[in-house]
């Protein structure tokens, strides 16, 4: 079976799902042209609302969320501050509806590596020098700190889509 593949990265404002936010979620739905959907506004409710409004649309039965520390990460904020926000996310809560790169590449007793650990492994060409971590002290009033948050999110799945068609052109997927 072929899968519709949706390459997804959010950026917070901090680690904690209950005492943080979500800043800005980006996909790429690799099937359609490998187009980015940015969803950044100040009102959290509002991109939960826009990204799970898209979310129904491109939904198919064979649809895959594909991320970097999505099961650790990405896919608990989006649980947790969609919870708050009353919004149904019945979708993709089976485990083989979303493809964890982080979880593949990692064995079970060593250390976790970054996205970008694997990228300069890989020589995977990074753009932007920010981190998740610079999020916390961007000002999102400021259109040159959305700007960045935005591109920041852009390279983020750039990244993630290079090594996951990376290793599915190994096997490993």
């Amino acid at each position: 079976m072929s899968h519709k593949n949706i390459v997804i990265d959010i950026e917070t404002s901090g680690l904690d799902p209950i005492e943080s936010r979500i800043l800005a979620i980006g996909i790429v739905t690799l099937s359609d042209g490998e187009k980015i959907e940015i969803f950044m506004d100040q009102d959290e409710k509002k991109i939960l609302s826009d990204f799970w409004e898209f979310i129904r649309k491109q939904r198919t039965e064979n649809t895959r969320l594909i991320g970097y520390n999505i099961d650790g990460f990405d896919w608990n904020f989006l649980k947790i501050r969609s919870l708050k926000h009353h919004f149904k996310v019945n979708y993709f809560d089976r485990f083989n509806e979303r493809v964890d790169l982080m979880r593949i590449l990692s064995p079970v007793n060593q250390t976790w590596k970054r996205l970008d650990d694997w990228c300069d492994f890989l020589d995977i060409e990074k753009k932007s020098l920010l981190t998740g971590a610079d999020m916390t002290s961007l000002d999102l009033n400021n259109p040159k700190h959305r700007t960045m948050v935005i591109e920041h999110l852009k390279d983020d799945l750039e990244k993630t889509k290079k090594l996951f068609y990376r290793m599915l052109d190994c096997g490993l997927l």
